[in-house]
């Protein structure tokens, strides 16, 4: 399970390091186009993509993970995905098309009517795209995935500048989702030698898996998006705005770190079901979620503390109602890694009912709890109805994977105890040094003496905190061991790299 693990990780870094390069190559290109292009510009596309997308959304049946989950996928299975995927991005794109006279009519603006028109091709430049190129996810070889992603988001950058510089149009933009879409298609076919042809042999193994992957798809999209109308409905636009971008900074861990280890973790699980059965996957799940326990929860819980001048210096002083959402979410984070692991693992094996039952629980609670708490406590209310609501998923998500590994909820909490221990320490060390104020700090320099003092005096007790627990238990097998294993080989492998890269001796 070692190999699974180092795979793992190696995954999560790749998925990571595509992130971090797709983020970098997007705030280029939006501060060059800044001075190129007026807002209005950046809104009507925005507008635009967001329609294809909602759609995309709502239409998404997440066909290519039965490639992943498949013990010996056939050409039969591969062709039937390729079918489903480019008959569903035609039909994407023909609802596009026929809607954008209407959508341009309702949001007044008729040059958004030809932006529709073409970003119709989107989803059907997708549906071309070659089921094969699954296997690099299925194999766990997200290296090649990476090579797969960044050309083309390269390209669209490129094309992005290149038509902004020329015309100063908003076909910039849409010209670089075009170019990029277009790019990925054909590096599916140049990464990889399958070549799709058209069949639905195999279409009744996937309609049940996929509907209620649908199902699951649309349930978060309805929980994620409900708060803004609650919030909006109850308190207006101001503290939607607020609640966003507090939200948002203190889920940074999440969606950076657990995320990536997320998604890399889902075809592990089913790899570990091929090659070793049950006991092979609990051991992974277990090894797993440890590990990420060990960079989340520090993570996580710092941000709850200096959650304000990170605010601050990000977004002015103007956003102090954001604060207490930073912090109440922060503290939350350790929901964010049973939530998602566990939705990987139930995935994996294909639970998806059992998948959308839970979400759609925690979302009927988060909901109920959003009509109740926002008129009486404001801002604050919504915070913690969307915390309960993930903590609920977090618990039903735990007790699921707990039941379908054969393992108890206490065993799977013992694997973490130890950054559990510290993290709370670190909390308790922030607070009583006087981190915990939830008000905005008065300048910049204050700000960032906040932040650097904060991080220093978090980083030294949680990993000396570690540390001691670790060796005066007699450095026992673990997530701290794991990790030293990882960095061992990551360094081993820099080494290498640059033994080979160095010019032989005369």
């Amino acid at each position: 399970m070692a190999s699974i693990l180092a795979r793992t990780a190696l995954g999560a870094g790749w998925i990571f390091a595509w992130r971090l390069a797709s983020r970098l190559l997007g705030l280029l290109s939006t501060l060059v186009l800044a001075r190129l292009l007026v807002p209005a510009d950046f809104g009507l596309v925005a507008l635009a993509y967001a329609c294809g997308a909602t759609l995309d959304a709502c239409l998404n049946a997440g066909l290519d993970q039965q490639i992943i989950r498949a013990p010996a996928p056939s050409r039969p299975l591969y062709d039937t995905v390729f079918t489903l995927n480019l008959l569903r991005g035609l039909a994407i794109g023909a609802v596009l098309a026929a809607g954008a006279g209407p959508l341009a009519g309702f949001f007044g603006d008729a040059r958004l009517q030809p932006v529709l028109w073409a970003l119709a091709l989107l989803p059907v430049l997708g549906g071309f795209a070659n089921p094969g190129a699954v296997e690099f996810q299925r194999d766990l070889d997200f290296r090649a995935d990476f090579l797969m992603m960044i050309l083309p988001r390269l390209l669209g950058v490129a094309t992005a500048i290149g038509i902004g510089l020329a015309f100063r149009t908003h076909w910039a933009l849409v010209g670089s989702l075009l170019v990029g879409r277009l790019a990925m298609v054909a590096m599916t076919y140049v990464m990889h030698p399958y070549r799709p042809r058209l069949g639905l042999a195999a279409w009744r193994g996937l309609v049940g898996v996929s509907a209620w992957t649908w199902a699951v798809i649309v349930t978060l999209m309805v929980r994620d998006r409900a708060d803004g109308f609650f919030i909006g409905r109850m308190l207006g636009p101001a503290a939607v705005g607020a609640y966003n971008i507090g939200a948002e900074i203190a889920t940074l861990p999440a969606s950076e770190l657990v995320a990536p280890i997320a998604r890399a973790s889902m075809p592990s699980f089913a790899v570990a079901g091929r090659e070793g059965g049950a006991a092979a996957m609990a051991e992974s799940y277990q090894r797993i979620m440890a590990l990420a326990a060990l960079l989340v929860l520090p993570a996580g819980c710092g941000i709850a503390f200096v959650g304000a001048p990170v605010l601050y210096l990000a977004a002015g002083p103007a956003w102090q109602a954001a604060v207490p959402v930073t912090a109440m979410f922060g503290l939350i984070g350790i929901a964010h890694l049973f939530g998602n692991i566990g939705h990987a693992l139930l995935s994996s094996q294909s639970r998806m009912r059992q998948v959308c039952a839970i979400f759609a629980a925690g979302t009927l609670l988060r909901l109920a709890l959003m009509a109740a708490l926002i008129p009486a406590f404001g801002l604050a209310g919504a915070a913690v109805a969307a915390c309960l609501g993930f903590l609920a998923e977090a618990v039903l998500m735990l007790r699921a994977s707990a039941a379908m590994l054969g393992l108890s909820r206490a065993a799977i909490l013992r694997g973490f105890w130890r950054p559990a221990l510290a993290a709370g320490l670190m909390a308790l060390a922030l607070w009583g040094a006087g981190f915990g104020q939830l008000a905005m700090p008065g300048s910049v320099a204050a700000a960032l003496a906040w932040l650097v003092e904060g991080v220093g005096l978090g980083v030294a007790v949680f990993g000396g905190v570690t540390a001691l627990l670790w060796f005066g238990l007699g450095r026992p097998d673990g997530a701290e061991t794991d990790l030293l294993r990882l960095l061992g080989r990551a360094a081993a492998g820099l080494r290498g790299r640059l033994r080979r890269g160095r010019p032989a001796a005369a």
